[in-house]
């Protein structure tokens, strides 16, 4: 009877492992994409050798489906080009790529991206061995189709959804034949994909020239690694790398620090960027999330620990003692968990990327606030050094006017007329003067200087002429779609949350842990001498959650040392099988399935209104710029003529055809004017460094045209 409960417990065992494959899985390929036209569109199947779990959601701009497979062990022999369909709204499907691969195996494929013309319908389907998408044609498309006439629709919004489901092979498909055109790649549109692809460093890659700091490289969506080793250095932040950058004891902290010193706008950047508590706790956060992927990789190893017990126990009331010494060896080893620690692994990982995303992002919000309150501040000095002049000639033509009405020249209008544009012209100075000490303070708080005066003097440089960026709102929406580190922190809490199910799911399957322990020990009474031998322990449980309970069947099997008194060892097997009712552990299994499904949900719903914030975040602050560009040439316009009156002005005053009233009224207008000019010219700035933040690249258009 007992083996036969050995036998059948063991049988069980096996069952559920082969229907609930192990941890490690091997090699599985993805043999094409065949595309088979039908009445109502065309089918796109892809086989496969074994059956894989994939997530498939829909982006826009251009209208395209993501089939993102699951796993890191998927191999394909389809190159890395994208293949023409052009059926029934179906421009192109393009292969995504990991960096590594298997020379023998072929190239390890990521995602398939299924590109569309206009907005048609359609259905993502899946059996053992194969994925099917059917792509429905509109009754105005299908009439085309049947004269192979080309058909183009604008692009439509587009929704996402979740699948888990599985794949088989199909038979009497036709493939896509002939030349495959190369995909294009600007140096610009940077795929999105991973905010850290390049790990295991983690480190943001350095800008190609004329940028300063892309989230990602351009090949960081066809070509990274994934899940990747834990990183063997700690992030470091991509200005670190900059050669402007300050030791953090050279930083300065307070005002007194900055005495006698002039900021240039990198400078500036470097400090604040030195300074600010959220950026140092961001980079923390990434430290953090980097020790979790080792805690995560460390769950699949089994756990060792040492031991020495020495044991005493009183025998025959006290008359005799028993003596025992044991050397052990223990180690459990979790054999299956159900992919709960494949994909808490690789969710540790997203974590990384997740949190170096989020440190970008403060980095570049502070990064605009201090450009912003820069070149407020470059402003206003500018203004300044102008007032001063126009202070000093104003009381120069005021004291000859004074001379002039003393002497019974000139009327005593001409004399208030001129007090009164003096009076004007020191007003702008005083209230420029308040302008520019505000400004200090601004930049101050940016730079997180303490001190209660504003000492910071700057090097206004930077801001002297217009800059024309060159690019379109299209261009620079796409610009934004591939680099906002908000959009990309969406995306990969998006694919975090789409672990949590996995992870939610695997707990609901078996669990199998083996566990054993090896080593010498010996007992005997205190009158006898000690001899060791040999003794362990095996034991395999197997844990098989069903509706609210759960079952679970142990086997064990032990040899342990002779007892003070015996000369034998106690060998034994058990077999011991239970159920526990309403499991709080089972019970709680569905109602954290359906919280992770929610969490998904939120996330994709936040991915929505992020990329429609960007859209309007884009186009204002593109129009913006147009705007700020268009106020500069005509303050530009406006300053030139100032100074062509001035001079003909100062012409006729010495030829006594004017009044002298009349060249301090052009001087005021030339003051007001040059005020202006530099006012558009610091707001042209700040509409560049906005657009840069926007796109989610700094420093991009600070150069010019693109």
């Amino acid at each position: 009877m007992r083996r036969l409960y050995s036998i059948l417990t063991t049988c069980f065992f096996l069952v559920t492992t082969y229907f609930y494959p192990a941890y490690g899985e091997g090699v599985v390929r993805i043999y094409g994409v065949h595309v088979k036209r039908v009445d109502s569109g065309v089918q796109l199947i892809i086989p496969s050798s074994h059956p894989l779990e994939f997530i498939d959601f829909k982006l826009e701009n251009p209208q395209r489906l993501v089939i993102d497979l699951i796993g890191d062990n998927i191999y394909t022999d389809l190159d890395r080009r994208a293949i023409p369909v052009n059926i029934a709204g179906v421009k192109e499907v393009i292969p995504s790529f990991y960096a590594n691969g298997i020379p023998s195996a072929g190239s390890k494929i990521d995602q398939l991206t299924v590109i569309f013309d206009g907005n048609p319908q359609y259905t993502v389907n899946s059996s053992t061995y194969q994925i099917v998408v059917d792509v429905t044609a509109s009754s105005q498309l299908t009439k085309k189709l049947a004269k192979n006439e080309p058909y183009h629709k604008p692009y439509q919004n587009l929704t996402c959804s979740i699948s888990d489901s599985y794949r088989s092979t199909s038979s009497g498909n036709t493939c896509q034949s002939g030349p495959l055109p190369q995909q294009k790649q600007t140096p610009e549109a940077y795929p999105r994909k991973s905010m850290a692809s390049e790990l295991p460093s983690y480190r943001l890659p350095q800008a190609p020239q004329g940028m300063v700091s892309p989230k990602r490289p351009p090949e960081a969506y066809r070509q990274h690694t994934r899940p990747p080793e834990p990183p063997k250095a700690p992030y470091m932040p991509s200005h670190a790398n900059r050669p402007s950058a300050v030791k953090r004891a050279q930083i300065p902290q307070t005002t007194e620090d900055l005495a006698g010193r002039t900021l240039t706008l990198e400078e500036c950047i470097t400090i604040g960027l030195e300074n600010h508590a959220p950026c140092r706790i961001a980079l923390k956060e990434v430290e953090l999330a980097q020790l979790k992927v080792d805690q995560a990789k460390r769950a699949k190893y089994p756990t060792a620990t040492l031991k020495w017990q020495e044991s005493v126990s009183e025998v025959s009331g006290g008359m005799v003692d028993s003596l025992g010494t044991r050397y052990m060896f223990e180690f459990q080893q979790p054999l299956y968990r159900g992919g709960e620690i494949r994909n808490s692994y690789r969710q540790s990982v997203v974590n990384v990327e997740v949190a170096a995303a989020k440190y970008e992002k403060i980095k570049q919000d502070l990064t605009f606030e201090v450009e912003k309150a820069f070149y407020t501040l470059a402003g206003s000095v500018k203004k300044e050094d102008l007032y001063e002049e126009l202070v000093d000639e104003s009381a120069r033509i005021s004291e000859i006017v004074e001379k002039r009405y003393e002497a019974g020249l000139s009327r005593r209008l001409e004399l208030l007329t001129t007090q009164s544009m003096v009076n004007q012209l020191e007003f702008k100075r005083e209230q420029n003067k308040n302008e520019l000490t505000l400004a200090q303070l601004t930049l101050q708080n940016n730079l997180n200087i303490k001190g209660d005066e504003a000492l910071i003097a700057i090097d206004p440089t930077p801001v002297e002429d217009e800059i024309e960026i060159g690019k379109t709102v299209d261009e620079c929406l796409e610009l934004a779609r591939n680099n906002r580190p908000d959009l990309a922190i969406n995306e990969l809490l998006l694919k975090f949350n789409a672990y949590g199910i996995r992870i939610a799911k695997s707990r609901g399957r078996p669990q199998v842990s083996l566990s054993g322990l090896a080593g010498w020990g010996a007992e005997a009474y205190e009158t006898e001498p000690k001899e060791f031998t040999e003794e362990w322990f095996v034991g395999l449980e197997v844990k098989y959650p069903w509706s609210k309970h759960t079952f679970k069947d142990s086997m064990l099997a032990q040899d342990r040392v002779p007892q003070a008194g015996q000369t034998d060892s106690t060998v034994f097997q058990t077999n011991t099988l239970e159920m526990s009712l309403y499991d709080p552990e089972a019970m709680k299994i569905d109602s954290d399935k359906k919280a992770a499904v929610i969490e998904y949900d939120k996330a994709l719903e936040q991915l929505n209104k992020t990329e429609l914030t960007i859209n309007f975040e884009v186009k204002d602050s593109y129009f913006k710029y147009k705007k700020s560009l268009l106020t500069l040439k005509d303050e530009k316009n406006k300053l030139e003529l100032s100074k062509e009156q001035v001079k003909v002005n100062q012409a006729m005053t010495e030829l006594n055809e004017v009044a002298i009233t009349e060249l301090l009224k052009a001087e005021l207008e030339l003051a007001d004017n040059n005020a202006s000019y530099y006012q558009a010219l610091a707001d042209h700035h700040t509409a560049i460094s906005e657009l840069n933040k926007v796109v989610g690249i700094t420093g991009y258009f600070d150069r010019g045209e693109k």
